[in-house]
């Protein structure tokens, strides 16, 4: 038998692990530098071969088996003397693993055939090969040649097969022969499922390392992104400021025109800047106090009231609730949120703030009456930069989203094309320390 390798007293590290198998190879490079594997399946080929021979079963037969035996095993110990994984042993355990399949094969065409006590070793070696190909075209092909050695071994004339072992030396060498090959297939089976746990280990690792330097590149891009904002900041205050007087003082329509195109450009730039700012503000730095939740969603909406009224869209609040919060953190958003709602109602819309208690948990929801999303946008909502809106930076539902997830909860959105939206927030109660 050539599947073998080392193992290791491992619980499985994932579900999934104990029914994916392992590379084969590797399992079987590990379970042959176990010593007591090796010298424990030779051995029972030596045993059953002298269960034979004490039986009188032709020396010359024997002989031929005992050959193809000694052969299997100096190809496991070069194995197991071998580099770990290299190059060289990966070669030998192929080669290993022909002998032991022709071991096989001809140890039960010499000693009876399918009626051989060495019967159960030719169908052993078979499924470890198939397990290695698996249900690809070499594996097919193995299947096709074992069963074709099977019906070659049924159909050839008993003379060549050699006599029937008689018992009760057929008893013993069958029993010798099933239970080492079975200790040794089973063993190789828990290798293989060993084997599957370590790369579950591994890939494991490699996401989390992955991960971190994705997030420490985050922060560094995040350090970077806020000081170039705020070093901007300035010369755009002043150009704004010339381009306002140079509009005041513009002698002819036309530069008028082109200095208020200017100065509303560097308003939006000026726009883009506080909102890359205020994204990128800490949001570790949570300052909790006690807060009535319906008194913190009406300055929201006394804020934006001048805002709705320009846009023709009705502001209304609806329940409350008591709450430990960050509450400037979480007024910042759900300032972003009405402003949004706003932006996507058209005259008539209505925009709703509705608190809710639900048992361990505090529901905020901003409702809006106006056109809603399709799917695609409603599945890109949250991404950094991407918005429906003209002017628009998309960083509002994002630092929404993020002030929700810092006090416990989550921030949901339900939308229908022409049925308006609704951002559902969601904050535990109490909160988490």
């Amino acid at each position: 038998m050539d599947q073998m390798s080392q193992a290791h007293q491992e619980p499985a590290l994932h579900p999934a692990a104990g029914m994916v198998l392992g590379d084969p190879d590797e399992a079987a490079l590990r379970l042959t530098r176990l010593t007591w594997v090796w010298v424990s399946y030779h051995g029972m080929w030596v045993g059953v071969l002298a269960t034979l021979a004490l039986g009188g079963y032709p020396r010359g037969r024997l002989l031929a088996i005992l050959a193809l035996t000694v052969l299997s095993l100096l190809l496991s110990m070069s194995v197991t003397v071998s580099g770990r994984g290299g190059r060289d042993a990966r070669q030998l355990l192929g080669t290993l693993r022909i002998v032991s399949v022709v071991k096989a094969v001809l140890g039960v065409a010499l000693t009876g055939g399918l009626r051989s006590p060495l019967a159960f070793t030719m169908f052993v070696n078979f499924s470890t090969l198939f397990s290695r190909q698996g249900s690809s075209g070499r594996g097919q092909a193995a299947f096709a040649a074992f069963c074709a050695v099977v019906l070659g071994i049924a159909l050839a004339p008993s003379a060549l097969l050699g006599p029937r072992v008689a018992d009760p030396w057929f008893t013993l060498a069958t029993c010798i022969a099933t239970l080492a090959t079975l200790i040794v297939h089973l063993r190789f089976i828990t290798v293989l499922q060993q084997s599957a746990n370590d790369a579950v280990a591994q890939a494991f690792r490699a996401r989390e390392e992955l991960a971190d330097q994705a997030l420490a590149r985050a922060r560094d891009l995040e350090q970077v992104g806020s000081r170039l904002s705020h070093e901007l900041k300035n010369p755009l205050a002043a150009i704004k400021a010339l381009v306002q007087l140079s509009h005041r003082s513009a002698a002819d329509a036309g530069t008028r025109e082109r200095l208020a195109v200017a100065e509303e450009e560097v308003e939006r730039m000026s726009a883009i800047l506080e909102s890359h700012l205020t994204f990128t503000r800490p949001l570790d730095l949570v300052r909790l106090s006690s807060v009535h939740l319906g008194e913190l969603a009406d300055s929201v909406l006394a804020a934006l009231r001048a805002r709705a009224d320009t846009s023709g869209v009705l502001l209304r609040r609806s329940g409350d609730a008591h709450l430990t919060v960050d509450p400037h953190h979480l007024r910042e958003a759900l300032f972003n949120l009405v402003a949004n709602a706003i932006e996507a109602c058209p005259g008539g819309a209505e925009v709703e703030v509705a608190i809710e208690a639900l048992g361990s948990d505090t529901r905020v929801a901003v409702r809006d009456t106006g056109r809603g999303m399709a799917p695609e946008v409603l599945a890109r909502l949250g991404t950094p930069y991407f918005t429906t809106r003209e002017k628009g930076t998309g960083l509002g539902v994002v630092l929404a989203r993020a002030v929700f997830e810092q006090h416990g909860g989550r921030l949901e959105y339900v939308s229908s094309p022409g049925k308006g939206t609704t951002a559902v927030g969601t904050l535990p109660s109490p909160p988490p320390p």
